[in-house]
């Protein structure tokens, strides 16, 4: 019995995780304003990406035409931009409650803003199309003030999603995959997802990029040809050099033919919940724990001989 004991005490500390990369995400659906979180392992069952839990209906208009603007704030709220009778506005809501917190109105000519990102140094950044104008420009805007700065102007695509990995800011317009270079205001041309053979066609359209451990996530779905009714939305990351891009877990959502509802992502590090002291044991610590529940078997061995 002391050598099951000991057995199977070393098989437990063997087969807890050491230190499993967990994410947390969220996605909001621009058709209803549903928004739905997940917490998973980035490798673990794909069932848990695709069942994500309902945190209830948030009142916004969304620009259907592309993904709604939406970005995770430093601060933990989700912010979402909202039209509101030829206004802009963003709102920082509450993911416990789905209140508004904080309301900020955007100063400047714009029609539609297509995505916002916060930058690594807090900086909110905003993709938008100008009024009047076509394209998309870039801006930074102030949050105290909600003054929008242009930094680009009319920019060759219309950028309906952007994110930050470090210090890199990646979007995407159409079928295109870009970079925009901060330091030098250069934009870098990644990756067109199109088919330009005989039938011409989006191989991937993407609904919204998203970053997590260094590396660049998206939604994205492949619009099947001829239309038919529906696609699979799936999760996805992208090689940010050349644009490479691999399915991780598909059937994340459905989309009709055309691509909407469209559904957005964030994702963050999830602190994970393990058995205080098993993870930080180490090889002396494994040592010390068998031979505490070797003396201890024995003890009783001895006791009840």
């Amino acid at each position: 019995m002391v050598r099951v004991v000991i057995g199977t005490v070393i098989v437990l500390v063997l087969a807890s995780p050491a230190g499993a990369q967990m994410m947390t995400g969220y996605s909001v659906n621009s058709e209803t304003g549903l928004v739905t979180m997940f917490t998973c392992d980035e490798h673990g069952d794909p069932d848990c990406f695709r069942y994500r839990t309902e945190l209830g209906v948030i009142d916004h208009n969304f620009y259907t035409g592309f993904s709604a603007a939406v970005t995770l704030a430093p601060t933990g709220e989700l912010v979402v931009g909202n039209p509101v009778w030829g206004e802009i506005r963003l709102d920082w809501i509450d993911l416990q409650t789905l209140g508004v917190v904080k309301s900020l109105s955007v100063i400047a000519d714009i029609q539609v803003v297509w995505d916002i990102a916060f930058g690594p140094d807090g900086t909110l950044w905003m993709a938008a199309l100008p009024d009047p104008g076509y394209g998309c420009s870039l801006y930074t805007l102030d949050q105290a003030t909600g003054v929008a700065t242009e930094v680009v102007n009319h920019t060759e695509h219309d950028f309906h999603s952007m994110t930050f990995v470090g210090n890199r800011l990646f979007m995407m317009g159409g079928t295109y995959l870009t970079e925009y270079d901060v330091a030098t205001g250069e934009i870098r041309e990644i990756a067109n997802y199109y088919y330009p053979g005989p039938y011409p066609w989006p191989t991937l359209f993407v609904t919204s990029l998203a970053s997590f451990d260094g590396r660049l996530w998206s939604l994205a779905f492949s619009p099947p040809y001829p239309p038919g009714p529906f696609a699979f939305l799936e999760l996805g990351t992208h090689d940010m050099e050349t644009g490479d891009h691999e399915w991780l877990v598909m059937d994340f959502a459905f989309v009709n033919g055309n691509g909407e509802p469209y559904w957005t992502l964030d994702l963050v590090d999830t602190p994970e919940q393990q058995p205080a002291a098993v993870p930080g044991l180490g090889r002396a610590g494994l040592v010390a724990l068998v031979l505490m529940v070797g003396l201890g078997g024995a003890v009783l061995a001895r006791r009840f001989a």
